[in-house]
C-alpha cells in the first residue's frame, strides 16, 4: 500500500504534503510542502540536532524566528535554520501561506512523527493545542523527530528519551508506524 502523501491536522488546520521522502532521496533530504491557514500558530520554539531546515515561501507570508532574529518571508524568500538553532514559524496574516520545508539530510523519523501526530489528532487523541494526550506518544514523537525544546524544557528531554525508549521496547512505536505511516 502506498503511503498518503498529503495529511491535514484537524486542530491546527495545517496541511503537509511530502514531495520527496528520505527513502526516495537515499537519505539526502526530505522535502515537504506545508500550508498554514490564516493566523496559524505554527510551532513553538524548538531545535533539531541532526538536520538543517530550509523554509521557502511559495504563497503568502511566513514569519520565521531563528534565535533572536525574526524574519518575514514573502513569496520567493527563503531562510535556513542551522542544526541546533532554536527556531519557530507562524502565519501572522489573514491569508493562508504555502511554503516548502527541506531537511538536510533527510530524516525518516521527522516524516513518521508528522504522520503520527496528525493521525493521533484525527483520532481525537490530542489536546486542544494539538499535542498527544498520551505521554508515551508525545515522548516518542519528540525523540523520533529529533525535536527538543530550549530553556528549562531541556531538563525534560532526558526523561522524554527514557519514556520513548520504553515505548519503543513495548512495541508502541511499531503500532503507531503501522497505523499512521
Amino acid at each position: 500500500m502506498e503511503q498518503r502523501r498529503t495529511i491535514t491536522h484537524p486542530i491546527d488546520g495545517d496541511t503537509s504534503t511530502f514531495l520527496k521522502t528520505s527513502a526516495e532521496t537515499d537519505g539526502k533530504s526530505t522535502l515537504c510542502e506545508m500550508e498554514l491557514p490564516p493566523n496559524a500558530k505554527g510551532t513553538p520554539p524548538h531545535y533539531h540536532n541532526s538536520y538543517t531546515e530550509t523554509f521557502r515561501v511559495l504563497e503568502g507570508e511566513l514569519t520565521v524566528t531563528i534565535g533572536k532574529e525574526t524574519l518575514i518571508l514573502k513569496k520567493g524568500d527563503s531562510a535556513t535554520v542551522p542544526k541546533k538553532a532554536v527556531h519557530s514559524f507562524t502565519n501572522k496574516t489573514s491569508n493562508p501561506v504555502k511554503a516548502t520545508v527541506e531537511l538536510l539530510p533527510g530524516h525518516e523519523g521527522f516524516e513518521n512523527s508528522i504522520y503520527i501526530m496528525y493521525g493521533l489528532a484525527n483520532d481525537g487523541k490530542c489536546d486542544k493545542d494539538g499535542l498527544p494526550k498520551n505521554i508515551n506518544h508525545l515522548a516518542l514523537s519528540a525523540v523520533m523527530s529529533d525535536t527538543s525544546l530550549p530553556g528549562i524544557m531541556t531538563i525534560v528531554m532526558p526523561v522524554m528519551k527514557i519514556i520513548a525508549r520504553i515505548t519503543k521496547w513495548r512495541g508502541i512505536e511499531k503500532e503507531l508506524i503501522d497505523k499512521y505511516c
